[in-house]
């Protein structure tokens, strides 16, 4: 964002960064255009107050998204980006398959500067804001080194620890170790049952909707609703 970005509002603002998986693994099924399909149903949900959102949340949830698979891409915001509020004017982007490995490591790290910037943008402009949040979204094994995955796994940790994110995982498919999700997300991974991306989707925007409308995320019950996306159900 440019640094002399002015704020749409003064608004307490809650942001949602999508680290999504892109990589060609995600062709499987069409499981990329079925997400591509949950991303334009949530931006509808968001900007139009529908299907049990809050007609508020418009104004006070950003978002960004990273697509990555052997590198990082961030989709939004854009080098034409003003607001990471989202609009009528604005259509999601679209999700394309492209290459062959899963540097997790490396989109989390760019999801990460991206709330470090936005953190800094809201204490320059006096706004207050909730806990940020990432979602993961992968179908299958990262391609991270390993010393990365390490430094990643403490950072994440840390901030989740401090209360200055939360995160959730989600595993795609089942060729997900869940047990290495778990170590990228802080321990909050979790499967899709088959391919409800839009059963998520609808979770996540009332679930973020909630949030914006609290003085405090962290008493928050986001439960309701998972039990239609999650295998296992477990939240």
């Amino acid at each position: 964002m440019k640094y002399d970005e002015i704020p749409d509002n003064m608004q307490q603002k809650c942001l949602c960064v999508f680290v999504l998986d892109v990589s060609g693994s995600m062709r499987k099924d069409n499981a990329i255009g079925r997400l591509n399909d949950a991303i334009r149903q949530f931006y509808d949900d968001i900007v139009y107050g529908r299907n049990g959102v809050s007609k508020a949340t418009v104004g006070r949830l950003e978002v960004a998204i990273v697509a990555f698979d052997q590198e990082p891409k961030v989709l939004r915001p854009t080098a034409s980006t003003t607001s990471l509020l989202l609009s009528r004017s604005e259509t999601p982007p679209v999700l394309t398959s492209r290459g062959s490995t899963t540097d997790t490591v490396k989109a989390l790290d760019a999801a990460l500067d991206i709330i470090a910037q936005r953190k800094r943008f809201y204490d320059r402009t006096g706004q207050t804001y909730h806990r940020p949040w990432i979602v993961l979204m992968t179908d299958g094994r990262t391609s991270s080194d390993p010393v990365e995955v390490e430094r990643i796994e403490r950072r994440i940790n840390e901030e989740i620890r401090g209360k200055h994110l939360s995160m959730i995982g989600v595993a795609v498919g089942n060729d997900v170790p869940m047990t290495e999700l778990n170590r990228l997300c802080g321990g909050h991974g979790c499967a899709l049952e088959g391919l409800r991306f839009g059963q998520f989707f609808q979770w996540l925007s009332n679930s973020l909707s909630a949030i914006t409308q609290s003085n405090d995320n962290g008493n928050i019950d986001i439960a309701t609703g998972a039990d239609d996306w999650m295998k296992n159900y477990q939240i």
